[in-house]
């Protein structure tokens, strides 16, 4: 690998073909997807709250909007974010010698510690994680 990101060593213990479809679009070419495109959408609403507080009748009544209005109460305030949809990029972050480099959606510092943001989007309901299936991912 020329760099890595947590998302793509996601995806290659997933799936190889999976890691390919995204990572090397130029040998595996594939059609956009609309569930790809929804997070697209998702990203850009919640990043215009977190930096604007942009929000519309619009948006909200939007399949991406209301997918954004269901965590926003776990998010900064608009304009308290130290930073949002910041770029990584770490030379040797593991030690082994491959460069890193991923997106911080936002990071805040509410107490002591810093909370660093992740949206998540999800097409199809069925395919959601529960509360256990999330809370054992981190143990």
């Amino acid at each position: 690998l020329a760099h890595s990101s947590p998302t793509q060593l996601e995806d290659w213990r997933a799936c190889q073909r999976k890691w390919g479809y995204r990572r090397r679009r130029h040998l595996f070419p594939v059609p956009d997807n609309v569930w790809a495109a929804f997070g697209q959408r998702a990203h850009v609403i919640r990043e215009n709250w977190l930096r604007h507080a942009t929000w519309t009748e619009e948006i909200a009544a939007s399949k991406e909007g209301q997918c954004v209005a269901a965590g926003i109460e776990f998010w900064p305030r608009p304009g308290e974010a130290l930073g949002v949809e910041i770029e990584i990029d770490k030379l040797d972050l593991l030690g082994d010698g491959v460069p890193w480099t991923f997106k911080i959606d936002d990071i805040a510092r509410p107490t002591h510690a810093y909370d660093l943001g992740d949206l998540k989007t999800i097409g199809r309901i069925q395919y959601r994680k529960t509360e256990a299936e999330l809370e054992a991912e981190e143990d």
